[in-house]
């Protein structure tokens, strides 16, 4: 018994060194002198499911209902079943935002999710450059998501999710593709490290094109 424990931990501090090194990747590769972001972040960086909110988005290694395929797709072949999410909120200004998730595990295949999330801004009065007042619009964005993962030996998933991200204003419209990659590790461990688990995710793997 101690054998297997020794190798269980063994496997567990690979597997956290792996995930160090992952981590650690994107901080070596990054631009220092690249110019600021003044502060813009994308609009779906505010999250899903009003568990995680609640927590401070720290989800990536509690995959515990369908919000795993925004927070971590890797970890939704750890669901026991199938699993819906419905989450909204009211933001500042008015805008609303809404997620709908579901998530289907299979014995064999693994397991699949989709999801759509909405902001809208509500009413937009559009005026022309001199000022005067024209007709009264809406402002909206959705992304459209479909996330497939399944589990694998050594007690590792691995996930990915297909994101189309679409902007609608008056007749104009934009739409852009993306892809968010996740890995889960629970091993089999007992007493106080028997609910260790780690994950770990990217987002806009590919840059929305």
């Amino acid at each position: 018994a101690s054998g297997r424990a020794n190798q269980l931990f063994s496997r567990t501090v690979k597997c956290v060194a792996w995930c160090g090194a992952l981590l650690a990747a994107p901080l070596l590769g990054q631009d220092l002198n690249s110019e600021a972001d003044a502060g813009v972040q994308a609009l779906f960086n505010f999250g899903a499911g009003a568990r995680a909110i609640a927590v401070g988005s720290a989800m990536v290694a509690m995959p515990v209902d369908a919000s795993a395929i925004y927070w971590n797709p890797g970890g939704l072949d750890n669901l026991d079943r199938k699993n819906a999410v419905l989450f909204y909120a009211t933001l500042l200004g008015g805008t609303k935002y809404h997620f709908v998730g579901y998530a289907h595990p299979f014995m064999e295949i693994g397991a699949i999710g989709i999801a759509w999330a909405h902001y809208d801004v509500g009413d937009v009065q559009l005026s022309d450059p001199s000022g005067l007042k024209g007709d009264i619009t809406t402002l909206g964005q959705d992304q459209f998501i479909v996330s497939y993962a399944k589990q694998l030996p050594w007690s590792l998933s691995l996930g990915g999710s297909l994101k189309l991200d679409r902007i609608g204003f008056t007749t104009s419209t934009a739409s852009a593709v993306s892809l968010d990659f996740g890995m889960f590790y629970k091993p089999e461990l007992e007493g106080i490290w028997e609910d260790l688990a780690l994950g770990f995710a990217v987002q806009n793997l590919t840059e929305p094109r």
